[in-house]
Formats: C-alpha cells, sequence, structure tokens
C-alpha cells in the first residue's frame, strides 16, 4: 500500500531552539513525560498520539516536531535520525547537540512526508554512556485510499505481505505465528507404536500405566521421541493415566464418528454399568473415566540463573516489537532461553485505574514475564524469537532480561485420536452440582498437543488446561461436550480450552476446535502473557463469553472464532478482576463481541460480523480520573450487525443484554431487576406495528446443594409487562397494557397483539413478574428471551460489508515467517 519516496538526496535539515510553547492547533500524546533523562513530546496538527491508535500523516503533509526537556543530571549530547523503515534509509538527521540539565528544545524537520513508516530515534548520551533512548513512530498514507475491506491497522500491501500502522510510540498488532509445537516450524509428527493395547473387561488403569512406562524408558531416537502407546478401538474404564517423560504419545483409533455429538446423555440416568454396555460397539477409543484420565506433567519449570539480569536500556519497548536493548549484553547468545521480566509499579497500577476497585483491594505492583529465545545478538540490542505483548515503559518501572534453564521441562509429548467421557448422571436435587474434572491438563510442558480428541462431561475450570509453566502446545481438531443449561445450576464452572493455571502458559494454539454448552468455552487465565492464539473455532451455546478473565492477560488472539467474545474490563467481579484483557486482537470473528480499550494499552476489533456489546463496567470511571479511559472500542473496521434491528435497554444484569433478545441464541435473555425499566427497539425509520412475538426462559429443575429444600419457582413464572410505541424516541404512547408472559422457554414464541399503528421505536416495560426466587409472591425480576416485530420490519437494501482481509490474521503471519 505505501510507495517508497523517490528523493533519495542527503538528508534535510534539522532546525534545533529553545522550547517557546506548544501551538493549540496541535495534537499531542495522551501521555505524561516519562521522568526519564529526556523528556520528549510529539506535536502535529492532525497526527493522533494515543496509544493504540494508528499514527498517520497525510501524504504531503509537514514531518511531526518533537519538544524536549532534559532531566539528565550532568550535560550530554543528543542525535538522532528519521528513518524510512520500508528500505532502511535516514531522510532526516539530528545534528549532534550539547544540552544542558533542564534546557528545553524542539526539534523541527523541514520538507514534507512522502509515503512510507517512519521510526524517529533519539539517543542522549552523557560521557560515553547512554541514558536515553527511544522511537517514535508514524505511517504517510491516506486512509481513504485503502481498498474496500482493508483495516488501516493491519492490511495487504502491494506484494500482499501485510502492512502494520502502529500508533506513535510504535504499538502494533503482534506477530502470532510462533504459537504451537516447535513454534509452528514442524508438523504434529506420527510417532511409531511401540506398545499396542487392546480393550479387556474392568480397571484398565494399571495396564495402560505400564505401556506409557515401558515406552518412556526407552531411549530417544534423533528427534526426541520415544514412541507411541497405541489404544486399540474400544471402551476402556481409567483412573488417571500420567505421562511424566519427554517423548512419549499415547494414541487411540478415533474419537467416534462425530466429535460434535456426545456419547452420554446425563438426564439418561443409565448406570455405570449400563452406559458401558450401551458402548459396546463403539467406533472408536473410548476412555470411560473419573475426574482425571490425563495428567501430562514434568518435574519443574523455569529457573532463572543465578546471575545479573541486564536491565531494558530503551525508555519504552512497545507492543509487537522483538528487538531491543540491554545495558551489558555481552553474556547473551543465539540459542540463550530468557525471561524478560516488564515491571509495573504502583504509578501503572493508578494509570489503568485499578488502585481504584469498589469495595475490593486493589492490585499491588504487578510484574510480567515474558517467556523468550534469543534470535540474534548486534551491539546492545537483542533480538527474540517473538514480540512483546505489554509495553515495557521505564515510567513504570522498566524491564530487565536474564536467562534461565528449564531441566525439569518434558517435550514432544501427545494425546491424541481418542474420546474421554467422565461418567455422570443427573442428580434427583443438584443436576451435575456434583460432577468435576479435567480431561488432560499440562504443567512444565514444552511443545506438545492434543488433536483429534473429544472430552465429554468434564466440569471444571477448564477440560482441557495448558496449566502452569507451559510453552508451545497445540490443541487442534478437538471437542469439549457439556451438558444442557438445564443443569447450571448452582456452580459448576463449566470452562472449556484454557489456557493458564496459576502460572505462567504461553505461545500456545488452540485451532479448528468446538465446545458445546461452555461456560467460558476459551479461557485465558490470570496474569498469562502471550502470544496466544485461538483459531478458527467455535463457541456453540455459550453460557457466557470465551476470554481472558483477570488481572492483564495480554497478547491473545481470537481469530475466526464465531461465538461470543469479551476483551473488557471485569472490574469488580470475582476478588477485583480488572482490566482482564490487554493489547488482544478479535479478527474476522462471529457472534457477540465486546472490546474495550484498556489504558495504557489497546485491544483491536477488525471484522466483526453480529452484535457489538458493551461490558458491565463500560461507563466506569474512577473519579477525578480524567486520563482514564474505559470506554473506547478499538477499531470497529467493517462491523456488521446481521440483523439490522437496534436495541438497547435502562440496564441490565451480569452478561445478560437487549442483544439476547435478537441473535437466537439458545440461552440468550435480557435480565433486569429494577420495576419500570425498559428494552426497546429501533426500526430505523417509521414503520406499521401490530404484535410482538417474545418468549420467556424457564430456568433449571435443579437448585444450589446448599439450597436443597428451597423449591425453584423460577420455572412458573408469568412474567407482567406493558408495551409502548414512539416517533422518535422521547414521546411514547401504551399500546398494549398489562401484559402477562408466562415461561415456557427460548422457543415458546407467544404474540401479543395490539391496534396497528405507525412507529420507529417499541418498547417493552418491565413490571416484574408474579413470582420471587423465595416463593414470595411480587418480584422485581424481569427475564425476556426473544422478542419479534410484526409485521417483519422492511430495511433499505445496503451494500453487503467484505470480510476483512486478510481471511485469517494468523494464517497469514504464519505464511509470511521467514524459513528458520
Amino acid at each position: 500500500m505505501h510507495s517508497r519516496l523517490g528523493n533519495r538526496s542527503r538528508p534535510g535539515i534539522v532546525a534545533i531552539g529553545l522550547l517557546i510553547g506548544i501551538a493549540s492547533s496541535c495534537a499531542a500524546a495522551d501521555e505524561p513525560g516519562d521522568h526519564d533523562a529526556l523528556d520528549v513530546r510529539l506535536t502535529h496538527k492532525t497526527m493522533t498520539m494515543r496509544v493504540g491508535y494508528p499514527a498517520v500523516v497525510l501524504p504531503g503533509d509537514a514531518f511531526p516536531s518533537v519538544e524536549l526537556v532534559s532531566r539528565a543530571r550532568d550535560a550530554g549530547t543528543l542525535d538522532g535520525e528519521v528513518v524510512r523503515e520500508d528500505d532502511g534509509v535516514a531522510v532526516k538527521r539530528v545534528a549532534a547537540q550539547e544540552l544542558r540539565p533542564g534546557q528545553k528544545a524542539t526539534l523541527a524537520f523541514e520538507g514534507k512526508a512522502g509515503p512510507g513508516r517512519y521510526r524517529l530515534t533519539l539517543q542522549f548520551v552523557t560521557g560515553d554512556r547512554p541514558v536515553f533512548r527511544d522511537a517514535y513512530y508514524f505511517s504517510v498514507l491516506d486512509p481513504a485510499g485503502l481498498p474496500e475491506g482493508y483495516s488501516l491497522v493491519a492490511h495487504p500491501g502491494k506484494d500482499g505481505r501485510l502492512v502494520y500502522t502502529p500508533d506513535y510510540r510504535g504499538n502494533r498488532i503482534p506477530d502470532f505465528s510462533t504459537v504451537g509445537y516447535l513454534g509452528g516450524d514442524k508438523e504434529i509428527p506420527d510417532v511409531p507404536v511401540k506398545v499396542t493395547l487392546a480393550p479387556e473387561p474392568g480397571d484398565a488403569t494399571a495396564r495402560i500405566q505400564r505401556a506409557i512406562d515401558q515406552v518412556s524408558a526407552l531411549a530417544p531416537d534423533k528427534e526426541g521421541f520415544r514412541g507411541a502407546v497405541l489404544l486399540k478401538k474400544g471402551v476402556y474404564e481409567v483412573g488417571t493415566l500420567k505421562i511424566k517423560a519427554s517423548g512419549v504419545v499415547v494414541r487411540g483409533e478415533g474419537p467416534g464418528k462425530d466429535r460434535r455429538v456426545p456419547l452420554l446423555d446425563p438426564a439418561a440416568g443409565l448406570s455405570r454399568d449400563a452406559f458401558l454396555r450401551a458402548l459396546a460397539d463403539p467406533t472408536g477409543t473410548v476412555l470411560v473415566t473419573g475426574r482425571l484420565p490425563f495428567s501430562v506433567a514434568g518435574a519443574g519449570g523455569v529457573s532463572v540463573r543465578k546471575e545479573p539480569a541486564a536491565e531494558v536500556l530503551d525508555s519504552y519497548v512497545p507492543v509487537g516489537a522483538v528487538t531491543f536493548s540491554v545495558r551489558n549484553p555481552g553474556d547473551f547468545r543465539a540459542g540463550d532461553k530468557v525471561l524478560i521480566q516488564r515491571r509495573g509499579n504502583e504509578a501503572w497500577v493508578n494509570a489503568i485505574g485499578m488502585d481504584r476497585i469498589p469495595g475490593k483491594k486493589p492490585w499491588p505492583p504487578r510484574d510480567t514475564g515474558f517467556e523468550r529465545v534469543v534470535t540474534a545478538v548486534a551491539g546492545d540490542r537483542l533480538t527474540v524469537n517473538a514480540p512483546i505483548v505489554t509495553a515495557i515503559e521505564k515510567r513504570w518501572g522498566g524491564g530487565s532480561v536474564s536467562r534461565y534453564d528449564d531441566p525439569g521441562r518434558i517435550s514432544r509429548v501427545g494425546v491424541e485420536n481418542l474420546r474421554m467421557i467422565q461418567y455422570c448422571a443427573a442428580d434427583a436435587k443438584v443436576g451435575l452440582g456434583n460432577v468435576r474434572g479435567a480431561a488432560v491438563t499440562f504443567a512444565n510442558v514444552t511443545d506438545a498437543w492434543v488433536r483429534d480428541a473429544v472430552a465429554e462431561h468434564f466440569y471444571d475450570n477448564g477440560a482441557i488446561v495448558l496449566g502452569a509453566q507451559t510453552r508451545n502446545i497445540t490443541v487442534r481438531d478437538s471437542s469439549i461436550l457439556l451438558a444442557d443449561e438445564k443443569y447450571t445450576e448452582g456452580y459448576v464452572p463449566r470452562y472449556g480450552f484454557k489456557v493458564g493455571e496459576g502460572g505462567r502458559a504461553t505461545l500456545h494454539l488452540v485451532e479448528n476446535c468446538y465446545a458445546l454448552n461452555c461456560r467460558h468455552a476459551f479461557y485465558v487465565d490470570h496474569q498469562v502473557t502471550g502470544p496466544n492464539v485461538f483459531h478458527n473455532s467455535t463457541g456453540e451455546k455459550d453460557l457466557t463469553n470465551s476470554e481472558p478473565h483477570h488481572l492483564w492477560s495480554s497478547g491473545g488472539l481470537y481469530d475466526n472464532v464465531n461465538g461470543s467474545v469479551a476483551l473488557m474490563n471485569r472490574l469488580t467481579y470475582g476478588s477485583g478482576h480488572g482490566w482482564a484483557a490487554a493489547n488482544y486482537v478479535a479478527w474476522n470473528t462471529r457472534g457477540r463481541l465486546i472490546c474495550e480499550r484498556p489504558p495504557t494499552a489497546q485491544n483491536w476489533a477488525i471484522g466483526h460480523v453480529g452484535f457489538r456489546l458493551q461490558g458491565p463496567f463500560h461507563d466506569w470511571r474512577p473519579p477525578k480520573d480524567e486520563a482514564y479511559d474505559g470506554g473506547g472500542h478499538g477499531h470497529w473496521d467493517l462491523y456488521r450487525n446481521p440483523v439490522r434491528i437496534g436495541v438497547e435497554a435502562s440496564d441490565h444484569e451480569f452478561t445478560n443484554v437487549p442483544e439476547g433478545t435478537l441473535d437466537d441464541h439458545p440461552y440468550g435473555y435480557w435480565m433486569t431487576d429494577r420495576r419500570n425499566a425498559w428494552i426497546q427497539y429501533d426500526l430505523r425509520r417509521p414503520q406499521k406495528v401490530s404484535a410482538l412475538k417474545m418468549s420467556f426462559p424457564t430456568f433449571s429443575p435443579y437448585v444450589d446443594a446448599k439450597k436443597r429444600d428451597q423449591p425453584p419457582p423460577e420455572r412458573d413464572r408469568v412474567y407482567l409487562f406493558d408495551i409502548a410505541v414512539s416517533d422518535d424516541g422521547k414521546t411514547w404512547r401504551t399500546v398494549h397494557k398489562d401484559g402477562k408472559g408466562a415461561a415456557g422457554g427460548h422457543d415458546v414464541l407467544r404474540t401479543y397483539e395490539f391496534p396497528e399503528v405507525e412507529a420507529r421505536y417499541v418498547r417493552v416495560v418491565a413490571k416484574g413478574s408474579d413470582v420471587g426466587k423465595t416463593g414470595r409472591e411480587g418480584s422485581t425480576v424481569f427475564h425476556l428471551s426473544r422478542v419479534r416485530v410484526l409485521p417483519e420490519p422492511r430495511f433499505d437494501p445496503v451494500k453487503a460489508v467484505p470480510e476483512v482481509k486478510p481471511a485469517s490474521l494468523f494464517r497469514q503471519q504464519v505464511k509470511e515467517r521467514a524459513p528458520r
């Protein structure tokens, strides 16, 4: 998309003078000085200078200028240059200039900026020691000139390769291509079989474990593999199987005909023996099990070497960067495993508002670790194998780099081609409230996989868990199948594919996977740092959202994920979850999406089709904190609402949003706990209206185990409401008064008629229900499942919005990655 500058003459002159002030017409950065050796501020008449927003200069406009003041204790020398990143040519240079302590200066670059991407670097040296090094970024392009279906943030260039448009600090969408098994360098292999087992009656745990141990004792081949244990087609009763050595794979002969359909129905009430008899002739390998059929774990994780850490020299290392400077880099070599620590001090906690969470303890200072491998060393510059996904900033404490060892980890292990079923039957009182367990857990593991596997009825904080101290695991072509919503009463976690478990987990890939009836289908735990990727996967009948869950998880990608995704502030949830997502990307997602911008970072929404929602704390602001911005939605390039009717409500409870009444989600509904609350529908223009079809949800017949003696009257509620219409959204007239809607379930639509009128807006006014949770008459609670306006509204034809290009960000990045 960018053409290179044609003028290759000597760089233009830079004027340096005393700082007089900032013209009111200039746009300025949204951040204060970083209390470094220099305070630096970029200014430009039109360029946006906010973290997470592309820094764009129109062709022919002036270059940005720089205003700075020296905070160093000693005099020093300032130099720098403006480099066109497309070809590495320095187009402007800053002549070496002495700056005294407290001196202010302006750097104004003559000439006009030609198309391209630019980096402005500054260095300040006192004596022979660099005390300040920083870079600022801008792109010269006309956003209006991008072809339809292209995002300004990341789009194909003329050569087909992605062009990224960073913000003024260099933050950009990260490269996610190094996730998964061996960083994507090799395909998952078919490991040779060393031991084969056939099904036999009775408990097979000891027999399979002996086979695993037998293979574990073999010498590894040149690729590090010892061999596979093959479980022939049939049914195996097992407890927990443990893989504790590298190079071991457990393989079945397939998970059955359809990995999206469960074999066990808890409502059937079959005894364990009866269920086993029903599985007498399975089409694949089936493990009927308890809470944890597979534990894959090494003996230990990362152990940082006892040597001085190298401090990061750069004042700012942006999101997406793979190179940075360190002080005293002499000990580092290509191939070193390093832990990069990004510090987050009290000032950072204050800047993101997490010291003022209502009713919860404030976050303490919070460091973030990135596990990386050094790929090159040049002078004081280190290059690592995967990008930084939360900016390292000196004003928040800077960062450091330490080498580490991990001899206790195991690698090149896999679980594949089988189905795991936790036997369960619905309890007469609590449903499945007593069922827990994960199917496969990884801890202290690198370069591993799960593929072509199905996990049924594992109701816990993750059915397939890429847990503590794990790196580069692929989960592919696999499913997690849970029972439907009637078993949700009581605390049944229902988490699906989980990245992280109370510790570091990074560079993981979940691809071509399916989750049914999950609470959090594709889920990331607290403080997990990416890159991590969920690609081409579906959450069907989501109970809530796929999401990073709490405490500043950073650097994830939801790419072509169909379901409900939330990148948001979870503020007071749990222990004070606060900002859960930072520097996440939702790319060509489908369904429901919440995407909010955290202070000091960004979340990007590119190409979403479906409903765009606000999080439950979207409007929260810490008092007297004007810099806080929790309401930004990133970049909703080519967002499309397929229903076309607009919907809003006076309020909603939890994740039960008004859009739930339109999108045909089987568990979707709007909920309020306020009498005379309302939900209204915008038909876009005045149209004839004569009725509403509405359905009201029923709830589980099961109750929490701690409340066994309480009846569940919600199943038999009658909801009370009025219907009103309006031409302008301000003046309303009631057309259906004292309506009554019996709870009947999502698909039981009843018609509520009124004399035909012409109106643009239709409103349902909630007046509560006839009975509350305790069985007492009268309640303010109101639930509404589905609403259809009759006659069906007509809309002006509109041009279809194309999918953003490339269709898959992740696959495009993998395609572009240079061979290594």
